[in-house]
C-alpha cells in the first residue's frame, strides 16, 4: 500500500496516516461537543483552545521524541515538517 495520499510538490504530500490522526482528533472533538457531562464545564471555545493545545503540543512532542531516540543533532531538523520522522507512539 502506498503510504501517500495525495502528492502535492516535491517532497510535500498528505500522507494516509496523517488523515487518519486528524480523522480521529476531529471526530473526538465532536464527540466531547456533543457529550452532555461535559457542556456545563466546557463551552465551544475552551473546546477548541484545549484541542489547539493538544495538537501543537502532539507536534512538539513527536519532534522531540523522534530526534532524541535517533539523536538528531541537526536543531533545523525540528522546523522542517515535510522531513519524516515523527515517534506517535
Amino acid at each position: 500500500m502506498n503510504p501517500v495520499l495525495i502528492p502535492i510538490y516535491g517532497p510535500l504530500a498528505i500522507h494516509i496516516y496523517g488523515v487518519c490522526i486528524a480523522l480521529g482528533g476531529v471526530i473526538a472533538l465532536y464527540l466531547f461537543k456533543q457529550d452532555q457531562k461535559l457542556k456545563p464545564f466546557l463551552n465551544s471555545q475552551m473546546l477548541s483552545t484545549i484541542f489547539q493545545i493538544i495538537v501543537l503540543s502532539a507536534y512538539i512532542g513527536g519532534r522531540v521524541v523522534c530526534m532524541l531516540s535517533e539523536s538528531i543533532t541537526d536543531i533545523w531538523f525540528f522546523f522542517k515538517f515535510w522531513e519524516p520522522g515523527f515517534s506517535i507512539l
